[in-house]
């Protein structure tokens, strides 16, 4: 989809070991002719062959790869492998040549036919590495990637240049003197194992799948390490974060994150309830709120009424005496204003805010319990 983000896993996925394979069978059945000592080393190894290493080195191109069974010495099953591995890369590479084929085909081909897939998988039960994107995964991401080419010619070329930029990139770093590392707060997606997000913040988020697994068959220390581990991912993000889960087994490290520990030993009927006696709290609350605020709005009506009186014709005396009221009523109004001020303030910060407060979080914590399907 062409979003930009740095390569996975700080690499590019064609220098990763099922990558350089796929580059080196794809020339191999493409171009023999032009083939490296380094590519029929490659296939000649991936998957094992149990072939000697005197035995590999001797295919430096393409006619002495096609010798090999000549070899002298040779074992009859090491003659009988080299032979049936031959007459596969021919046949792959006249199959591959058939009009019609896709690379996505292809990629199946490679995977079937020279045993890649079950090879790569082998390879990721054997491999505990939580930083590093397993080889059967990445053989899946390079088939997905094969999808946006028509032929195999399309998706070889492709590679190609992929490779070509990639070694580019890494020899300008290295005069330049720059490491190639890239900044993670780049306008980028930025694809990253929870351990190697340690210590990085970001502003958005994107916890992929947390959902239950056997952590519940596992030994307590290694449930606490997972548990540590979720919040390292949780506590990456500046701004928002979202958490994808599978909707019949969420984790419980989702109902430990999403949850508010106060009402940990509430619950649900019990929160039901204490829902219902806060709003009615609060409804009564703001009734008197709302009292209040009338009480002010008469004290404001009548405070504009005395300063917008006029004295009548009067003599001095009653002139003076009849302001002096008007300055005594106007200033007991003002007073009267301030204390209602003060009264519908303190009653907002320490009854309203509160209240509210304490039922958005019973709310939250409902709304919270109904999306992860807790009903307990």
């Amino acid at each position: 989809m062409n979003v930009p983000h740095p390569p996975l896993s700080g690499r590019h996925i064609f220098q990763s070991m099922p990558g350089m394979d796929i580059h080196s069978y794809l020339k191999v059945v493409l171009f023999p002719g032009e083939a490296t000592s380094a590519d029929y080393d490659r296939i000649l190894r991936r998957p094992n062959k149990y072939f000697t290493n005197q035995l590999i080195a001797q295919a430096q191109n393409w006619v002495s790869f096609m010798r090999l069974p000549e070899t002298p010495d040779l074992r009859g099953w090491e003659q009988e492998k080299l032979l049936d591995f031959i007459n596969r890369i021919d046949c792959s590479s006249k199959q591959i040549s058939t009009p019609g084929i896709s690379a996505v085909d292809c990629m199946q081909m490679l995977k079937t036919e020279f045993g890649l897939g079950d090879f790569y998988r082998d390879q990721a039960r054997k491999s505990d590495d939580l930083d590093e994107a397993s080889d059967d995964v990445l053989l899946d991401v390079i088939t997905a990637l094969a999808e946006n080419f028509k032929t195999p010619m399309d998706f070889y070329q492709y590679i190609c240049k992929s490779v070509d930029d990639s070694d580019g990139s890494s020899d300008n770093a290295a005069e330049t003197g720059n490491t190639g590392k890239r900044d993670h707060e780049n306008n980028e997606v930025y694809l990253s194992t929870i351990h190697k997000a340690k210590g990085k913040e970001f502003q958005n988020v994107i916890y992929f799948n947390l959902s239950k697994t056997d952590a519940n068959n596992k030994q307590t220390e290694l449930i606490e390490e997972e548990r540590r581990v979720a919040y390292v991912g949780v506590t990456r993000p500046k701004e928002d974060l979202l958490i994808t889960f599978s909707s019949n087994k969420p984790s419980s490290f989702l109902m430990e994150i999403a949850l508010n520990p106060r009402f940990k030993t509430v619950n649900t009927e019990e929160l039901k309830r204490s829902s219902a006696s806060h709003k009615r709290r609060l409804g009564k609350e703001q009734m008197i709120l709302e009292q209040m605020k009338a009480a002010k709005g008469e004290a404001i009506t009548l405070f504009n009424e005395l300063t917008q009186q006029q004295a009548g014709k009067s003599p001095n005396w009653l002139h003076g005496f009849i302001w002096k009221l008007q300055n005594w009523r106007i200033t007991r109004t003002t007073e009267r204003i301030e204390r209602m001020d003060g009264k519908i303030k303190k009653h907002v910060e320490t009854v309203i805010v509160p209240l509210s407060s304490e039922l958005s979080e019973i709310e939250e914590e409902e709304n919270t319990r109904t999306v992860i399907g807790m009903n307990q």
